[in-house]
């Protein structure tokens, strides 16, 4: 996943497109179809970038696998609180 927000179909009436926020708020459904994808062999890797250190929380705490994912956004939390980079944020 490379942006934590999720789009829904259509635009809105500005012409934009529309957000469909809770599937921006919980990324858990989206990172379980990208576990399936990856067991299934039609993908060779899953990964995520631009997440905020509260989004990378969250996906830690729903990993199923509890594999390497675990262990690689525990540093990079680690590594960006150590940094003081704020936690804050959706």
């Amino acid at each position: 996943m490379h942006w934590p927000v999720a789009f829904a179909e259509g635009q809105g009436p500005d012409g934009k497109p529309k957000i469909d926020w809770d599937l921006t708020k919980d990324v858990s459904p989206t990172w379980e179809a990208m576990e399936r994808l990856q067991e299934s062999g039609k993908v060779k890797n899953i990964g995520i970038s631009n997440f905020t250190i509260t989004k990378m929380e969250k996906l830690v705490r729903s990993d199923s696998r509890r594999d390497g994912l675990t262990f690689h956004l525990t540093v990079l939390i680690v590594s960006a609180v150590q940094n003081g980079e704020d936690s804050s944020g959706c």
